[in-house]
Parts: C-alpha cells; structure tokens; sequence
C-alpha cells in the first residue's frame, strides 16, 4: 500500500520548470530510491513533496490526501519528516538538546516517549546525551540526525542526498541506520548520489532525467539496462 504518491506533477520555480508529467508512489515499510545526473531535478522532487518548490500542475497525495494546501512547517504534525541536505544537526547543543529540537511538535510526554525509543535504538546517544554534538563521531552524529528526524514520531522519512559531506567509511554506516529503520517498518524516500549503495539497499528505484522519470523498478531489474548503467548513472557494468 502506498503511503505517498505522486500523480503527473510538473513542478519547479516561479516560471522555471523543473519536473515533468512526475508519477511515483512510496509503499509502507520499503526505501524508495531516486537517482539520476545532477541538476535533474531530483532535489526539487522532494521539495514540491514539502512544499517549497511550486507546483504547476498534478498532485501529491499523503495518506489518500492531497498535500497542495499544506505548509511545510505543518508537515510533521502530519507524520512527515525531511531531512535536508548537509550538516543536520547542532554542534553548540547537548545531544538530548538535538533531540528535543527534532521533537518540537511533540509535548513533553509523548517526547519522554520518543526519546526512550530512540536511546533504545542508538544507545550510545543517551551514554552521551549531555555532550556537546561536536563533540560525537561521525558516525555519532549520523545517529543523532536520524535521532531528530525520528524524534516527532514520523510515518515517512524523506531524505535529500544523505551521504552528502560523509568520508566514505561513513556512507555505508549511513545506510545501515537506514535499513535499521526499514526493518523497523519505516518508509523512506531517499535521493542520492552514491549510486552503487542505494542500488544495493532500495527496494524500488526511480531514475530522473531531464525532469521525467526515465525508469522505475527494482534495483535488480535497472541493472539489466546498459543505457541507464553507462548514460545516466556513469557507472560500469
């Protein structure tokens, strides 16, 4: 069952368009990857999902519902969390101080609740809850991202380019927490430019080229056309 889906979206900015004729839907308890060149407009898919890129024509629904007349700060009231791309957290701040930013649609119970969840999740956060964030490995601080993002309770997680800025010892670190929370049951919409390792850890692929959806299907099923491997993806096969 779909707990998003995109019906023939042209979306982009002010007279600029971006996307074309978009349709693409994220079922419950799978990651969905998008792929593609830079500057393809995958960015701005998630964007017209929260609302900040403009929507020209087309729909996109949560849930059964449209989410054309809702803000972006009303999102997580709703269940939908995005992370953003690059530094997603704050140094200056304890780590349960990160953590009750991420949860700021939350009261304080249902956040001690949250928070229980997510120190059960990542223990070595609540072992340095009254650090600064600064002060976390890198892989910490991984964790506490995916810990905020968690924090308000969400049923759909999107994720823009979250290996962005990661020394690659950390992406696949990077993934592993995102698998952590498939097999938890979470959606996730993920775009990303380390093309080898969404293929490995996505259930379903888009590929996005030019604004449109060139492709959609299984990772295994992608790997089978040479023209997606060599044109769009730079990849050998």
């Amino acid at each position: 069952m779909a707990i998003l889906e995109i019906d023939k979206l042209d979306a982009g900015y002010g007279s600029i368009n971006v996307l074309n004729d978009i349709n693409l839907s994220v079922e419950e308890g799978m990651i969905t990857g998008i792929i593609g060149p830079n500057g393809t407009g995958k960015s701005t898919l998630l964007k017209s999902i929260i609302g900040v890129a403009d929507t020209k024509s087309g729909e996109v629904r949560y849930k059964g519902e449209p989410l054309g007349n809702v803000d972006p700060w009303d999102l997580a009231n709703l269940g939908i969390t995005y992370m953003p791309q690059g530094d997603r957290i704050f140094h200056d701040m304890t780590v349960q101080d990160n953590l009750r930013v991420g949860g700021y649609v939350q009261d304080d119970s249902e956040f001690d609740k949250r928070l229980e969840y997510i120190y059960n999740l990542y223990p070595v956060l609540e072992s340095k809850k009254e650090q600064k964030a600064r002060n976390l490995s890198g892989g910490q601080q991984t964790m506490l991202s995916f810990g905020m993002a968690l924090a308000n309770d969400p049923d759909l997680i999107l994720l823009d380019e979250p290996s962005a800025g990661l020394a690659p010892d950390l992406v696949e670190q990077m993934f592993e927490l995102i698998e952590q929370l498939r097999m938890e049951g979470m959606p996730l919409l993920v775009v990303e430019q380390s093309v080898r390792v969404l293929l490995e850890y996505s259930d379903h692929v888009y590929v996005i080229d030019e604004g449109t959806v060139r492709f959609n299907g299984k990772p295994s099923e992608i790997r089978e056309h040479d023209d997606l491997m060599q044109i769009y993806l730079a990849l050998e096969t």
